[in-house]
């Protein structure tokens, strides 16, 4: 191989060009024995692979980072509204039941999702149990999900890219900012990052020449399908099919192989949960098929579901979600024009991204977390555009992860040192909002000393790396890892004081003089119903489904700037309470003094529906507040 790097000129100094020539193999198509690429004369594979092995940051630096960015928040907190309560309720149910046929959430069936990150984290929290609490053990699921994520991405941009582009596409992928809290909670969609990062590398060993290609490809595209339904897989189907209508390499008979294998992975994904719902109750696998998938695509079913798609909500969420990936992306199309589209990592990368931006586009329900699927194949085209990337993007990355760290470290140390000296926060206007002015924070020397090492290490990286060339992306990363860092650690209590329940139903069990009587609800929301079972152990009686309950105590949850004024003379309120700094919601108790007959019961239980309708909630429900489906 022979090769010459060509000066500028007169051109931007940012662009550059490396004239190859490859000695062009013999056979292509998809198989152990041939590939279905070659090296072209401006190979962009060849180019980075060049300039990747010979910049590359070092392989520990990049896992130590990984580890730091992953690890802190998985473990230290309650399960937090919104997702994680309704996420953990299923869970705490398949470890309790062993049904994992029908998810269930506080003794009710629950069909918005397949049961495979379910599955997953109730086998994590079993295996922690003598170690964790279950809802820790459970959100360690999340960890192990981005771990896949981060090596199927890995490996994808090492075997379509080039030696030393493995750790670029980790950086690339944790720089996004919209993975930075949602990485730490108990999510499906984390589950289907991963999967989709698999059916990607599925695709590139296609390409490559790799026998397991289409196993791959089966395997991630039923991941898919179990972890949240039938839309991402449809997007990854859409891509294998497109790549061979699109692009001449990809018309062989060993991709027509591939795709078979991958027909065969996939099929008990497909079969064997479906099946085994529909032989336990058709009625619920119509409920989850046509009102959770289909319903929820087309639109008939937001209206009462929620997370419905707002005109421009893509446009307004992509930008600073995906930042700074696609800013990797302009260059190379720049610099390449349409030859990038003959590299396979390009073709891969755009095609998959494409067909999932048009799925979401598509969709009547659209979430922030929706677009975490388009983090990997976003991230192999942006890895496959560093070489390209003009030098003042990795002087402004570098200039704002160092902005970024400064603020992080005066911030999370100094209101720390606050609320364990003094018990009060600063009085800031944008803090108070969503936490608690007044905490006492306990001491922990773990946290200290893990809080300690992160500070010490990012300072220690940022001055090792910030006269480097290609740094930029090192820093920003190590920017939003320190900053998730010091908030994982030093401020956890305070965090998990304003976002669990745990405090505020053991207030509301405490102002109980009846603890032995059943308990109806009205507006409860799914999370806070999850939570109370968790808590407690008590499983309320909705209003909603069962208007002839029987209770002597009502939980109602409603806004607290309304008050529920209207309930009958034979109803008093015992307890009413909320979440610290939560201004939204509002939870009341009421007890009865009499026990009236089971009509007069069903005429007060309606009275109070119809004041809770007058005085609308922000129930976790699928009709305000979208739950991640």
């Amino acid at each position: 191989m022979a090769f010459s790097i060509m000066p500028p000129g007169k051109l931007l100094s940012w662009r550059y060009s490396i004239k190859f020539d490859f000695p062009y193999p013999k056979r292509v198509g998809c198989g152990n024995s041939s590939t279905l690429f070659r090296p072209s004369k401006k190979s962009l594979t060849s180019d980075l692979a060049l300039i990747s092995k010979s910049r590359a940051i070092p392989i520990v630096v990049v896992a130590i980072l990984a580890l730091a960015y992953v690890l802190p928040g998985l473990i230290g907190h309650d399960p937090w509204k919104a997702d994680e309560g309704y996420t953990f309720g299923n869970i705490f149910d398949l470890i309790q039941s062993g049904d994992w046929v029908v998810p269930h959430l506080a003794g009710e069936p629950f069909m918005e999702k397949p049961p495979f990150y379910h599955l997953v984290a109730a086998a994590t929290a079993t295996l922690m149990k003598p170690l964790l609490p279950l809802h820790d053990g459970a959100r360690l699921a999340s960890g192990l999900f981005m771990a896949i994520t981060l090596l199927a991405v890995a490996w994808s941009a090492r075997h379509s890219v080039g030696e030393g582009s493995g750790r670029n596409a980790v950086l690339m992928t944790l720089s996004a900012v919209g993975l930075v809290i949602h990485a730490h909670m108990m999510l499906t969609d984390l589950a289907l990052m991963a999967s989709v990062a698999i059916a990607m590398a599925g695709l590139v060993a296609c390409a490559r020449g790799k026998p397991l290609g289409g196993a791959l490809l089966g395997t991630g595209t039923g991941m898919a399908f179990l972890a949240k339904g039938l839309i991402s897989p449809g997007a990854i189907g859409a891509a294998s099919v497109c790549l061979p209508l699109a692009f001449a390499q990809w018309r062989t008979k060993g991709y027509v192989k591939q795709i078979w294998i991958a027909a065969i992975a996939v099929s008990p994904w497909f079969i064997v949960w479906p099946l085994a719902l529909y032989l336990r109750s058709p009625n619920l696998f119509w409920i989850w098929l046509w009102d959770n998938n289909i319903g929820r695509f087309f639109g008939f079913s937001v209206h009462y579901l929620g997370a419905r798609h707002e005109a421009g909500f893509w446009w307004r969420t992509y930008p600073w979600f995906l930042f700074p990936l696609w800013i990797f992306v302009v260059p190379l199309f720049w610099r390449m024009g349409h030859t990038a589209w003959k590299e396979p990592a390009i073709q891969i990368g755009g095609t998959l991204a494409a067909t999932t931006v048009i799925v979401l586009a598509l969709s009547a329900s659209a979430r922030e977390v929706y677009a975490l699927p388009l983090l990997p194949p976003l991230a192999l085209i942006a890895t496959a555009g560093i070489a390209y990337a003009p030098r003042w993007l990795d002087r402004s990355l570098t200039a704002l992860g160092i902005a970024i760290s400064a603020v992080a470290l005066i911030l999370f140390w100094f209101c720390w040192g606050m609320l364990t000296s003094t018990g009060m926060a600063p009085g800031w206007l944008w803090l108070t909002r969503i936490l608690p002015q007044q905490f006492l924070t306990p001491m922990s020397l773990t946290c200290i000393i893990v809080a300690g090492t992160l500070s010490a290490s990012a300072v220690a990286v940022i001055i090792f790396y910030w006269r480097k060339t290609e740094r930029g992306l090192l820093v920003w990363g190590t920017s939003l890892a320190l900053g998730w860092g010091l908030a994982a650690t030093l401020w956890l209590p305070w965090l998990d004081n304003a976002k669990s329940y745990r405090a505020m139903f053991e207030s509301m069990q405490a102002a109980r003089t009846n603890r032995t009587d059943c308990i109806a609800s009205r507006g409860l929301g799914e999370s806070e119903r999850a939570m109370l079972e968790y808590v407690l152990g008590i499983v309320t009686e909705r209003t909603e489904i069962a208007p002839d309950s029987n209770c002597a105590t009502l939980l109602v949850q409603g806004s607290t700037q309304k008050s529920l004024h209207l309930l009958p003379s034979e109803w008093h309120r015992i307890w009413s309470g909320s979440r610290p700094s939560d201004t939204r919601e509002r939870f009341d108790l009421f007890v009865r003094d009499r026990a009236p007959t089971v009509a007069r019961n069903r005429q007060l239980i309606e009275t109070a529906n119809n004041v809770a309708l007058q005085f609308p909630t922000l129930r976790q429900t699928h009709a305000n507040t979208p739950s991640g489906r």
